[in-house]
């Protein structure tokens, strides 16, 4: 966890994952005037040395050792990303829901256990979880938070559940003025998202697409899952941001 002075900031983005928020966000945050950034990671490490099979089997297909090694990584690629865009940064350090599990007798339950499952239902263990990390929120807020800032959730795209969480929790904080973006990549295969929805579009200068692209490639662990290679990567993004802007989603207020 970065340590943060005091300051207040005028926009707060939270995120599932250590790149989520820049690879959804990163034109925006590269657009914003006023540098008050702060990007909140909410599911940024493990629950401890013990994997499902699916676990291991992702950190090898990575190249890593350990869940240890991998989070450590990924921070590192978070700072580099946060000094390319100038942005602020925690990590809640909740654990990602591949690492999940619960403790028993004789085998630990693990909540997901193959890639399917990550892309499905949340759990009735990670039900429990979402108050504490709405509670995290909420202090968060209240330390950071002023009557100016804005608060960006993911919309879920892709149904991945660690976004799901966030979604629905992003949902609760409708006293603040919220926005729900769109989840890179996932957003670029799915066209009917919003529901209930209105959206606003965000256009963009052409440094701020190519400082974005350039943030997303600091996140070097998760171009072979995400997009296979770095070339991929560049043909997908400048195929969705052709039109030249990022577009975020908010709740019509009542009449």
């Amino acid at each position: 966890m970065k340590k943060l002075s005091q300051k207040k900031y005028n926009s707060i983005f939270f995120s599932p994952h250590i790149d989520d928020v820049v690879l959804s966000c990163g034109g925006l945050i590269s657009k914003l005037e006023e540098k008050e950034i702060l990007v909140v990671t909410i599911f940024s490490d493990y629950s401890g040395e013990i994997y499902s099979r699916h676990a291991k089997c992702y950190l090898n297909s990575l190249k890593f050792d350990n869940a240890n090694e991998y989070f450590n990584s990924r921070k590192k690629e978070e700072k580099l990303a946060a000094k390319i865009l100038d942005f602020d940064f925690e990590w809640l350090d909740f654990p990602e829901a591949i690492f999940r599990f619960k403790k028993k007798l004789i085998f630990n339950n693990f909540f997901y256990t193959k890639t399917s499952k990550l892309f499905g239902s949340v759990s009735r263990e990670d039900k429990k979880i979402m108050p504490f990390i709405r509670n995290k929120i909420k202090r968060i807020l209240k330390t950071y938070s002023n009557t100016r800032s804005k608060l960006y959730f993911p919309l879920g795209i892709g149904n991945h559940i660690d976004h799901q969480i966030l979604n629905e929790i992003g949902m609760d904080f409708q006293k603040n003025e919220i926005f729900f973006y769109e989840d890179f990549p996932y957003c670029s295969e799915v066209k009917n998202f919003g529901r209930h929805l209105k959206s606003k579009k965000v256009f963009l200068s052409e440094k701020d697409l190519k400082t974005k692209l350039k943030a997303i490639t600091a996140y070097k662990s998760q171009l072979k899952p995400l997009f296979k290679d770095t070339k991929t990567l560049r043909n997908i993004f400048v195929k969705f941001y052709k039109n030249g802007f990022e577009r975020y989603w908010y709740v019509p207020k009542k009449r």
